[in-house]
């Protein structure tokens, strides 16, 4: 086996959930997520894990974003308004960052790795402008 096989086996596949916490509700970055994703992908295997249903409007925003802040992932994947720890156990993923508590604990009864982030402020402004909600 070859060096850059045995280094590509034993990369981590980690799951980034998207609304909410790559993006906001008005699509603006978070971009300290951004900037961990980044990061992450210089050692990982990538991916976008999100609750929406797979339709052609959210691979068509989802890509458009990620094109836009030059984060190169390896797939997008769709839980499909289920618990993502299902995906996370289909496909092998390591680890899950999220901003819903309800996802981590979900993952964790699941014995899953999964991190509960904090949303951005700009996450926040963008909730309660559209919504009238604090986050």
């Amino acid at each position: 086996m070859k060096f850059k096989e045995i280094v590509e086996k034993y990369r981590r596949k980690i799951a980034i959930d998207f609304d909410g916490t790559l993006s906001s509700v008005k699509k603006n970055p978070n971009m300290s997520m951004v900037k961990k994703v980044k990061e992450l992908i210089k050692n990982n295997n990538v991916v976008i894990l999100t609750s929406r249903r797979e339709t052609p409007i959210s691979i068509k925003e989802i890509t458009k974003f990620l094109t836009k802040h030059k984060i190169d992932i390896e797939e997008i994947l769709f839980s499909n308004g289920s618990f993502k720890w299902n995906v996370m156990e289909r496909e092998s993923i390591d680890e899950l960052y999220d901003d819903d508590p309800e996802e981590i604990k979900a993952a964790k009864n699941a014995s899953m790795k999964a991190n509960l982030i904090d949303v951005d402020k700009n996450i926040k402004d963008d909730f309660e402008d559209l919504y009238g909600i604090s986050y």
